[in-house]
């Protein structure tokens, strides 16, 4: 079972102690017992800048505001389960790897080489990021995906409501594997996870994939190390070669095959990964909105384009597309799809 400390001591130990909750969210039912995505403020103000009634956001959107502000300060802090902060980094964009003076100094390293050092490590990591987060956004308009997600969730709802989703233990070159207290559920997300090269979920549509694991030295002198078959190779030569071809080419998983396309070295398009990622990022927003405002937001798909455009720093005509594209590959009624486990 996972033990999760009350909100306020999360705050506080995530050095937020200046916090406080509005009293209407501490006493709502649905914060104390049940599982609340926030959407970003500034996006939240955006959908609704053209609705204004007397000067003021109605009490609803209002209400929401103060819930964002409170347990979004950090990038990753996405909602709340049972006064819980909930973390997910992928809904918002990756803070860039930073080394302060005083941590060079721990690692022996000068300022300036401190600098240099971070900066090598976020060119290395924002090519994993950016593959992971086109996986999602590929992920989240299939439909073998989200059948299994919705099947799983649904028999599971009772047991996921009390004790979260099971916890994967990783070690390096390795799939997830549950705890022996979860083992007796856990076998059907091992397999679930596995097939779809997941750690574990998050909350309902907010799976977290496989991460690489990167060379170590081991005693003996050997390199160890994981790269998953859903990150693209990089570079020339001859590992190169023969990753690409064990990894994409022969890899065993039809439900895969059109990722690996994307992502293999004869796809020279992959400048497309960042419009995946977004789509991840639009479609679960979307829900959240239309789902929490029917009445607010009946017929307003163009104020909810144009806000979105204005939050991903894009035109309205790339989120038609992104709209279409999704709609192409879910049906009409997309945003509809919700398992409920709380």
């Amino acid at each position: 079972m996972n033990n999760r400390k009350p909100i306020h001591q999360q705050l506080k130990d995530a050095g937020c102690s200046v916090i406080t909750l509005p009293l209407s969210w501490q006493n709502d039912p649905k914060f104390q017992n049940g599982l609340i995505f926030t959407v970003p403020p500034n996006l939240l103000k955006s959908v609704f800048l053209h609705s204004l009634y007397n000067g003021a956001y109605p009490d609803k959107v209002q209400h929401d505001v103060e819930l964002s502000n409170c347990v979004n300060p950090l990038n990753d802090q996405v909602g709340v389960w049972k006064e819980a902060i909930l973390l997910y980094p992928y809904l918002r964009p990756r803070t860039p790897l930073h080394i302060a003076a005083a941590a060079a100094e721990v690692l022996g390293k000068t300022p300036v080489q401190g600098k240099h050092i971070a900066r090598v490590l976020e060119r290395r990591l924002a090519v994993f990021d950016n593959a992971l987060r086109g996986y999602l956004g590929w992920l989240s308009t299939q439909h073998a995906f989200l059948d299994e997600h919705d099947a799983l969730l649904s028999v599971h709802a009772e047991r996921i409501h009390a004790h979260g989703f099971p916890k994967p233990m990783l070690t390096a070159a390795s799939l997830p594997r549950v705890s022996d207290e979860e083992a007796s559920w856990g076998r059907e997300f091992k397999t679930f996870f596995e097939r779809w090269r997941l750690q574990t979920l998050a909350a309902p549509y907010l799976p977290i994939p496989l991460a690489p694991q990167l060379p170590a030295i081991t005693a003996h002198g050997q390199n160890q190390f994981s790269i998953p078959d859903i990150y693209p190779t990089q570079g020339t030569g001859m590992i190169n070669e023969i990753m690409e071809d064990v990894l994409h080419e022969h890899h065993g998983s039809p439900h895969l095959t059109e990722w690996m396309a994307f992502i293999g070295k004869g796809n020279t398009a992959k400048n497309g990964m960042p419009a995946y990622g977004r789509r991840f990022q639009l479609q679960h927003f979307w829900r959240i909105l239309t789902h929490r405002y029917p009445s607010e937001l009946h017929g307003k798909k163009g104020v909810l384009c144009n806000a979105f455009a204005d939050y991903f720093n894009v035109s309205e005509d790339t989120i038609k597309g992104d709209l279409r594209l999704i709609r192409k590959n879910l049906g009409n009624d997309w945003m509809n799809r919700y398992v409920e486990i709380c």
